[in-house]
């Protein structure tokens, strides 16, 4: 092996492994998070037993009602993190596809002459099956966040009915409440808007590498289409 094979083959194994231990990440992630939003709905229900008196009654619904609203941005920058591991990953994924990969054919076998395929047949797999990505299947934060979206509308609506409680005190507690809420429907449109189809992502980052690999004169037009097939080629050139 020459030294700029070598050196190729050093970069590609570095890409893979950058790939392969952003995907651990991603597979854990869900879990962790969940896990730690679980441990702190423990300590709510520990709070829900040692409520006796009045007072007990309005710290109680106040803390509820906190408490959940943090749950929510804990969820939140759970899944931007794992976003943008997902953009690293899909970026990665798009280098490797234009600098390193050749669509198979009659003449071009998977193997020969160190040619690889996984990623340009990854996507053609995924159209031709119309498979669900892995990364939109974490529902669980969806689920989470709608649950403790209602626990924060049920704890302002019971601390707004608490009789005992000064009128001054009950509008102050309905506006922290309406904020929370508020709040916490942004939040969850913003983390169903991160947990997408990653296609739009990675057809952007691959015309953008197929666009440097043009401007560089490292490849041609036809070259370009003949590496990754006319399918591909058709749905991210520039017209």
């Amino acid at each position: 092996m020459n030294q700029e094979s070598q050196y190729i083959s050093q970069e590609l194994q570095y890409l893979r492994d950058e790939i392969n231990q952003s995907l651990k990440l991603l597979d854990e992630h869900p879990q962790k998070t969940i896990n730690m939003v679980l441990l702190i709905w423990g300590g709510i229900l520990i709070l829900l037993g040692t409520k006796q008196t009045i007072f007990d009654n309005i710290t109680l619904y106040f803390l509820l009602g906190t408490i959940f609203f943090l749950s929510n941005w804990i969820l939140y920058f759970s899944v931007r993190e794992a976003h943008e591991n997902m953009e690293g990953i899909t970026k990665i994924a798009a280098y490797i596809i234009v600098f390193y990969e050749k669509r198979p054919s009659k003449t071009v076998r998977v193997g020969v002459e160190k040619n690889i395929s996984w990623e340009i047949a990854n996507i053609e797999f995924e159209s031709y099956v119309n498979s669900k990505p892995r990364f939109r299947r974490n529902d669980e934060y969806i689920m989470l966040m709608i649950f403790s979206t209602i626990a924060i509308l049920f704890s302002t609506v019971m601390f707004f009915q608490i009789s005992e409680l000064e009128e001054v005190f009950k509008v102050l507690g309905l506006l922290i409440g309406e904020l929370y809420l508020f709040t916490s429907l942004w939040l969850l449109y913003k983390t169903r808007g991160l947990l997408k189809n990653f296609s739009g992502a990675r057809k952007k980052y691959l015309k953008a590498f197929v666009k440097y690999s043009l401007e560089t004169e490292h490849y041609t037009k036809e070259e370009i289409e003949e590496r990754l097939g006319k399918d591909i080629w058709s749905e991210i050139k520039d017209e």
